[in-house]
């Protein structure tokens, strides 16, 4: 066997690369250009790729080196084997050590083991009747995790400023329904609220601004003096009791057959460590969430990343391969789950994996993980027309590789189901100005049906989030938390009114209802009582509210009447009391023999 069909026969990719560094104590350096490296002999470093392999076989010196690109490159293998590679045998020798991966790729009819769901499916509620939103919303965000904030809030205000801020669990409730409702109202600031030319009394009348923004900047979810150093290990220890939490809660929905793993974005443009670019996204700048969520958009499970080492300790298949396996833990093994993610996440590797776990897997898959599968290429498929589709299976772990050309080609990796059988979808055909059929696989048509449930989740939580700022990174994952909750909320209930044949509400009619709910309407403005009020309260009292100086100088109907309540003028130089108040402006200005800042404040 040459050095040159040695080469050839190695398909590790960078994960089996670094494991294999791992277990010889040697450290792993990025694969570098062919060209370039000259490390391959410890006799003469300054020796060319192409000389080296033009010494080992003078027969077959026009082998072109970009034969090689996709390959490893023997200085990579003499780095991690630590070995002088200048034979045949000590090539071997070195081969023996390194996982293959080799697959088995032949152009044969695709037969998909057993992939019936056997998981438990959501049922109808027992008495046939639909819960409240405020019930489902509820079930999200337990007693005790308000509890918590409340407890944590009170302690850390007075680790901070000495002072306790004195909150209850009831006022959390009202200060998260505030922020829902601002979602519904949309306002360019948050005081805006509360200012006099912009008021709204469904948010102002139930707390007061200075109060929001207090409890704002003291919110808080774990006492900083008892945390460990293991736990400050993790970037999210501010904030783990409320992930944690949430998570468990989500979990409790029964799961979909269909999930799909993708990223979430939170904007975010301050600084962090955490913060992450992401070319394409509609947020590019931000948090990013790894999220697992059904094809209705309900988000089962989810982790916030927070770099290579911190998320995973132990690499299997590669950081985005590990992030599918954890998310998929959660799903009872056996029962024919059907995982779909993008070429970010997909590899044989990943597919084997979900395989011994009965999880059938399809995606899009990047062409250099595809090893050793020779499709059609890309202008051979174009000849033939759009619709055209390629397709091989790899007999090892039975996963069928489709590529079908629309505009272009995209490559696609499944363990259930694969060509057939065809359908069609219709395209805009430039030449002839009009729509086409084409034909499209049936792996095409499932991964569209079934993989947007993470983008679905991600449109509608943008749809009515309030933009909150604060100088604590991990609050804007927090109000994104929030969010989320509601629109998951939304979807279960939505999921019982589909089973029960019954039309449910939108989702701002929805959050609506859990905002009132959560405020309740007769909440005094400033920090509530725990216990409910026994008489029911009068109505608040209207409030003064400033003239728009055209009303106020337009002299027309400005007549001064006498008013029963005595009350402060409003002429700026004046600071006295007076009963007369202006019948339009509907506000008190003085008016006797000594002043009369009615009709100074008039012209």
């Amino acid at each position: 066997m040459s050095l040159r069909n040695a080469i050839s026969t190695i398909t590790a990719d960078d994960s089996d690369i670094e494991d294999f560094c791992e277990s010889s104590g040697d450290e792993y350096l990025p694969e570098r250009n062919c060209e370039s490296d000259q490390s391959f002999s410890s006799d003469s470093d300054d020796v060319p790729l192409a000389e080296v392999i033009k010494q080992v076989n003078d027969d077959e010196d026009d082998m072109p080196l970009s034969m090689l690109q996709d390959e490893i490159p023997l200085a990579k293998l003499r780095r991690l084997s630590n070995v002088d590679i200048t034979e045949d045998k000590d090539l071997q020798a070195v081969l023996s050590t390194l996982p293959t991966g080799n697959q088995n790729w032949e152009k044969q009819p695709f037969q998909p083991a057993e992939s019936q769901f056997t998981g438990i499916t959501e049922e109808p509620p027992a008495d046939g009747t639909i819960g409240s939103p405020y019930t489902y919303f509820r079930r999200m965000v337990t007693e005790e995790m308000l509890s918590i904030i409340e407890n944590q809030t009170n302690v850390y205000s007075m680790q901070k400023d000495g002072v306790e801020v004195n909150t209850t669990r009831k006022e959390i409730e009202i200060f998260i329904g505030i922020y829902l409702r601002m979602g519904l109202v949309k306002m360019p600031r948050v005081r805006s609220y509360w200012e006099s030319a912009t008021r709204f009394g469904p948010i102002a009348d139930h707390m007061s601004r200075n109060r929001f923004e207090k409890l704002a900047l003291y919110l808080h979810f774990k006492d900083n003096l008892t945390t460990t150093n293991e736990e400050k290990a993790d970037k999210l220890w501010k904030l783990r009791p409320w992930l944690d939490s949430l998570r468990s809660r989500f979990l409790t929905i029964p799961a979909e057959e269909h999930q799909s793993v993708d990223e979430i974005m939170v904007s975010f443009k301050g600084k962090s460590t955490l913060k992450q670019y992401m070319r394409g996204k509609p947020n590019p700048w931000g948090f990013k969430i790894w999220g697992r969520a059904g094809s209705s958009g309900i988000l089962y499970d989810f982790d916030v990343y927070q770099g290579k080492k911190q998320n995973k300790p132990e690499k299997t298949i590669g950081v985005a391969g590990d992030v599918v396996l954890q998310l998929t833990e959660t799903l009872a093994p056996g029962n024919n789950y059907k995982v779909f993610a993008d070429n970010f996440f997909t590899s044989i590797a990943l597919v084997k994996a979900l395989n011994e776990r009965s999880i059938q897997f399809a995606g899009t898959v990047r062409s250099n993980r595809l090893k050793g599968c020779h499709f059609k290429t890309e202008k051979e498929l174009k000849r033939e027309g759009r619709g055209a589709s390629d397709f091989l299976v790899d007999t090892e772990s039975n996963t069928i590789a489709v590529r079908w050309f629309d505009n272009k080609s995209v490559d696609m990796l499944s363990s259930f189901v694969g060509v057939e059988p065809k359908g069609e979808v219709r395209r805009w055909d430039k030449g002839t100005k009009s729509y086409i059929m084409i034909e499209r696989p049936a792996i095409i048509e499932t991964y569209n049906a079934f993989m947007g449930g993470v983008d679905l989740l991600d449109s509608l939580t943008s749809l009515y989030k309030q933009k909150m700022k604060s100088r604590r990174w991990y609050m804007y994952i927090f109000w994104h938390s929030v969010m989320i909750t509601a629109v998951n909320s939304w979807l279960w209930y939505k999921r019982h009114c589909c089973l029960l044949k019954q039309k449910p509400m939108q989702l701002r009619v929805f959050i609506s209802e859990v905002a009132s709910c959560l405020i309740e309407y007769r909440a005094r403005v400033g920090r509530p009582s725990l216990s409910p009020p026994i008489l029911p309260r009068s109505p608040p009292a209207p409030r003064s509210r400033p003239v728009v100086d055209q009303v106020r100088l337009d002299r027309t109907n400005h007549f001064p009447i006498w008013d029963s309540s005595r009350q402060r003028c409003k002429y700026s130089n004046c600071n006295r009391l007076s009963f007369i108040k202006c019948m339009k402006c509907q506000q008190h200005f003085c008016l006797n023999k000594d002043r009369n800042c009615f009709l100074d404040s008039h012209l």
